[in-house]
């Protein structure tokens, strides 16, 4: 079965729309330690390249200005870029015998068994809508947890959906039940930035850290070879501590993604008083 919804109707599933300011700021924030890595790293091999050619550093301080801003404007053209065709593009759902397939997603498909959830749910001021949602797991672990939604007109693709579901389970899959709400659920919680500078620092620490504590292991009658084995040996340690609490924020945080069923269902509406 493969049901469409037409690029006009994503303004209700999406967030980026309508695309403004404070939307692309708050995008930005979550990747703003990685790009401020990746400017520091440029900006250092600039450095190292003008030191080891004997140039001046202040006759190219434009060089230096173009290394640091250069990640920063090539993730905001290709983001741009994206979330515009995104935009533009109709979302899809085809349910197969041990799968489904949706686009646009990173993970267009997805086997049955890490479905979690099915939400339908009510469209605010939109009566002959409803949207779809998809709880699943992008990995074989299920640590984390990823929403997927489009729009489906009342009752024609809502009703195809619920008999394929029903046929799908009756013929042996295990189908996870349909969940229908009488009122939106809230948004989920964008995720936290700490992480991700946790990983920033981690990755600075440990591309300085293992390259000075291999020069210390290669170079066995350098005068600096402690220091290199006392600094990379710091670095590297440090880096590794950060880069597991890292993780371990990010797991947690994906296991915690997951939204109850806040609003009242229809089985609970029509159960009796």
């Amino acid at each position: 079965m493969r049901i469409e919804q037409a690029a006009e109707l994503n303004k209700h599933v999406d967030e980026t729309i309508p695309l403004t300011w404070a939307v692309r700021l708050k995008m930005f924030r979550l990747v703003c330690p990685l790009l401020l890595l990746c400017s520091v790293q440029m900006m250092e091999i600039v450095l190292i390249r003008l030191w080891l050619s004997g140039r001046s550093f202040t006759d190219l301080v434009w060089l230096l200005l173009a290394a640091g801003i250069f990640p920063f404007a090539l993730v905001f053209i290709a983001t741009e870029l994206t979330l515009r065709l995104h935009h533009r593009t109709k979302r899809t759902l085809e349910l197969e015998k041990d799968a489904i397939t949706i686009t646009p997603s990173k993970i267009s498909r997805v086997p049955s068994e890490r479905v979690y959830a099915w939400w339908l749910e009510p469209v605010p001021m939109k009566t002959e809508l409803r949207k779809f949602t998809v709880d699943y797991s992008p990995d074989k672990k299920g640590d984390s947890h990823r929403v997927w939604s489009m729009v489906l007109t009342q009752p024609d693709q809502t009703q195809a959906l619920r008999l394929e579901l029903d046929g799908l389970r009756l013929a042996g899959r295990k189908e996870v039940p349909l969940i229908e709400l009488l009122e939106p659920r809230p948004r989920m919680q964008p995720p936290r930035s700490r992480s991700m500078w946790l990983i920033a620092a981690a990755m600075y620490l440990l591309v300085h850290g293992m390259p000075l504590l291999f020069t210390g292991f290669s170079s066995a009658r350098s005068r600096l070879r402690g220091v290199f084995l006392v600094a990379g040996a710091a670095f590297t340690a440090v880096g590794a501590v950060l880069w597991i609490c890292a993780f371990r924020l990010m797991r947690r945080h994906g296991m915690s993604r997951q939204l109850p069923p806040l609003a009242p269902t229809r089985e609970e509406n029509l159960r009796p008083g």
